[in-house]
């Protein structure tokens, strides 16, 4: 069982800092407390269990199975300890905002083919059908993580790769998102590779993928770069309540979302973030919560 530790970085919270899945508690793959973090995974090595733990003075990560070292690797990467978070400046705008909710180091580092498969799954849906189409998917396999830790992997990509219609209709999931849950699986190395090219180099990589749009290729490669200035693209709610947040304005749009970011270009991701913390949210978002959470491909 490869481990190693490293000591606290002084105003760095690990449990704020770590990747998180918008499936949430519910998610079989990955745990967490307010003192450690455990995911499991499939690594371009193979099947790999990540657990951190800390204390005031030191984060411990362990690891187990094919992937572990690979995963080990990437620690410094899922703390998010690269994160120039400091180089944020919220200017007077945000200065309040940012007062009651500062912005913690964004944690990144998992690998594309099962973070971008759960993005999938949200394609068109709401949150709730997304939540179960996922459970479903990784309890269809029921594949234990290895380590001693009660969790399931995600689907196995080589499996997904080819797997028919039918298994992923009893998830609910249509014939397109199936498809694409294939095509990012067989080309799940490529993808890999894509994650080194400058952020929005990569996000255009990705929507080269029949049934991969903006919102699909932004939220991946947001979730695993940890990129501060990926704005997620495509959907619903996103440009109307940060339009919403900082000017009033009802009628919000990507376009517009874009032009009113362009003062933090470098952070950008930060400040949606931030909306997103203080509850800043448009007063139709708030009246129908059951709206689309991804409304493109």
């Amino acid at each position: 069982m490869p481990h190693l530790q490293r000591p606290r970085v002084p105003d760095h919270n690990p449990a704020a800092s770590l990747p998180r899945t918008w499936a949430g508690r519910r998610d079989p793959t990955w745990t967490r407390t307010d003192r450690s973090w455990t995911a499991a995974t499939w690594t371009p090595d193979g099947a790999g269990t990540v657990h951190m733990s800390w204390d005031d003075a030191v984060i411990h990560a362990e690891a187990w199975g094919e992937g572990a070292d690979w995963l080990l690797a990437r620690v410094d990467q899922l703390l998010g300890l690269h994160d120039p978070v400091h180089t944020f400046d919220p200017g007077p705008a945000l200065a309040a905002l940012h007062e009651k909710h500062p912005s913690e180091h964004r944690g990144a580092g998992l690998p594309l083919a099962p973070v971008m498969a759960q993005v999938v799954c949200g394609q068109r849906v709401t949150t709730i059908e997304a939540t179960e189409s996922w459970l479903r998917l990784c309890r269809l396999r029921e594949l234990e993580a290895p380590g001693p830790h009660p969790l399931l992997l995600p689907p196995e990509p080589r499996w997904l790769a080819r797997v028919p219609d039918a298994p992923l209709r009893s998830c609910g999931l249509d014939v397109h998102r199936a498809a694409t849950l294939r095509e990012i699986s067989f080309r799940r190395r490529r993808l890999q590779a894509a994650l080194e090219l400058p952020a929005e180099e990569a996000v255009a990589f990705l929507q080269r993928l029949p049934g991969v749009g903006p919102w699909t290729a932004t939220a991946t490669v947001a979730a695993c770069t940890g990129d501060a200035d990926i704005v997620v693209l495509g959907d619903l709610h996103v440009p109307r309540n940060v339009v919403y947040a900082l000017t009033g304005e009802l009628r919000g749009t990507d376009e517009r979302m874009l032009e009113l970011l362009e003062p933090w270009r470098g952070h950008r991701a930060r400040v949606t973030s931030l909306v997103q913390r203080a509850g800043q949210k448009h007063p139709r978002s708030q009246a129908k919560p059951e709206l689309f959470r991804g409304w493109s491909s």
